[in-house]
């Protein structure tokens, strides 16, 4: 049985927290080979969005504290054991559905790794930046959600 959990920092277990800090070094460090210090102070006042699988976290991603006009969000990953069943698309859909309810109406924008591109571009985001390389030796690019609904905003 699937489970989604959007928590802030403050209510996050500490069982929850290791999961996060887990999956992501499993994702990023270890698969991707991206050194970087992924305790960079944003988690504290950023939104958790879990979804669990038999107590086992299997996606995650962070929503960050919204700026003056746009809200980012990032560290999406799928456990290696359960990409499939569009999970990776399902993550993001929850996503972009959490911040229209808690943000109405705003402009959405992330640092996408390059060859993740047609992924999001299929989830509607159109590339804003050319490509960079981040401090973790990956390609990147600025996206943003090409259409903000201002329905039930």
């Amino acid at each position: 049985m699937l489970e989604w959990q959007l928590k802030e920092f403050s209510e996050l277990s500490l069982n929850e927290l290791y999961a996060i800090l887990q999956l992501r070094e499993q994702v990023f460090v270890v698969e991707q080979q991206a050194i970087y210090l992924d305790a960079d102070g944003a988690d504290l006042s950023a939104l958790h969005l879990m979804l669990w699988e038999h107590g086992a976290l299997i996606a995650y991603a962070r929503i960050l504290a919204p700026e003056a006009v746009s809200v980012h969000f990032g560290r999406v990953c799928v456990r290696s054991s359960a990409r499939h069943a569009a999970l990776g698309t399902k993550l993001v859909q929850q996503v972009l559905a959490e911040i229209k309810a808690r943000y109405g109406a705003v402009r959405i924008v992330i640092s996408a790794q390059q060859y993740l591109r047609k992924f999001y571009q299929n989830l509607g985001f159109v590339a804003i930046s050319a490509g960079y390389v981040t401090e973790d030796g990956i390609p990147h690019l600025d996206m943003q959600l090409a259409k903000v609904s201002t329905e039930d905003a």
